[in-house]
This record gives structure tokens, C-alpha cells and sequence, in this order.
């Protein structure tokens, strides 16, 4: 995509990517607690710039993975 981060947080239509993903589990009823993976050394900016911002409650843990 040549961009200058990784597409998960490229905006789309206000949000990054990632947000659309996270809400739909966010609202179902069924998911309790969300686990986070995200690329090694992104995981504070995935808390200040993901789950802080769009108040993603349900995510309790962000480890990195790939």
C-alpha cells in the first residue's frame, strides 16, 4: 500500500481500520474480554491511539505478534 505505517491503522472514513474491526466485537453480546495483537513495538501506540481514543472497554490485553 506504500504507506507510512501499517494498513490496520490507516484511516477509513474517520477511524483507523483496526477501530471498524474492534467495534463489531466490541458490541457483540457474546464477547467478553478482547485480545490484541499487534505489531512488535506498536503495542503503546495501539493503547493511546486505538483503545484509549475510540473507548474499546472489552480489550484487555495487547501483545505483539505478526
Amino acid at each position: 500500500m506504500r504507506a507510512d505505517r501499517p494498513k490496520q491503522f490507516l484511516d477509513l472514513a474517520g477511524a483507523p481500520l483496526v477501530v471498524w474491526t474492534l467495534r463489531a466485537f466490541e458490541r457483540h453480546p457474546l464477547i467478553d474480554l478482547i485480545v490484541l495483537t499487534a505489531p512488535p513495538g506498536t503495542e503503546e501506540l495501539c493503547r493511546s491511539r486505538i483503545v484509549a481514543p475510540y473507548k474499546l472497554t472489552k480489550i484487555k490485553e495487547i501483545i505483539p505478534g505478526g
